[in-house]
């Protein structure tokens, strides 16, 4: 979807497993969950989780190491695959997948 300033809107539910490619190409995993921060009107996407075929849990990446968050697969720059870490969850942030997604809201 595209916003009347020409921006690209993309759904939540839309990125989720999505393929993750190295900038070479090469297939690293899906996109597992976003972590982000609380506190924020309007939080900012700050760190993209990954799920890897071989490992359990999801793997995460500073959001800034993506290049091309693409149609068909979210593509990351040179060398970031080598910063892919165990991912934590500080006190001040969230998983939308796992934290927001299908849960019934309170007022």
């Amino acid at each position: 979807m595209e916003g009347e300033d020409g921006r690209k809107f993309l759904f939540f539910s839309e990125l989720l497993g999505r393929p993750v490619r190295s900038a070479d190409g090469a297939l690293l995993g899906r996109t597992a969950d976003l972590k982000v921060r609380l506190g924020e009107l309007y939080p900012k996407a700050g760190t993209l989780a990954v799920r890897r075929r071989s490992e359990r849990t999801a793997s995460g990446l500073d959001w800034g190491q993506v290049q091309v968050l693409g149609e068909k697969a979210v593509v990351l720059r040179p060398g970031a695959e080598a910063r892919l870490s165990p991912l934590e969850v500080g006190a001040e942030e969230i998983l939308l997948r796992e934290d927001l997604l299908d849960k019934q809201g309170v007022d």
